[in-house]
């Protein structure tokens, strides 16, 4: 019966081992990565999708009142607030990154 559990034994050992090579091996580009992609999701919201945003509320904000209830009741607030921040999220990675498409 102890044969089974050495067998997991020696893949759980090869599996940290493994692991822990990639940690070493490639940790600083990880966490470089990571570090790199919050900050341009956090400049990209805070000086592109937040003023655009309070632009859009602003335009919608002087739609007659009938309209601007319905537009609430249907949940199309939420729904232009996301598309809007989904294609300007975009459009500022390719200028950050360069990309043209």
């Amino acid at each position: 019966m102890a044969l089974p559990l050495l067998a997991v034994g020696g893949v759980g050992a090869l599996i940290a081992t493994a692991v822990r090579w990639v940690l070493i091996a490639h940790g600083a580009a990880i966490v470089a990565r990571i570090l790199g992609t919050l900050g341009l999701a956090f400049v990209t919201y805070q000086y592109v999708v937040e003023p655009v945003l309070n632009q859009l509320k602003q335009a919608v904000s002087t739609l007659p009142a009938e309209v601007l209830v319905w537009i609430s009741a249907l949940g199309l607030d939420k729904v232009i607030s996301i598309l809007a921040s989904a294609y300007l999220i975009a459009a500022a990675r390719n200028v950050v990154l360069g990309k043209r498409e």
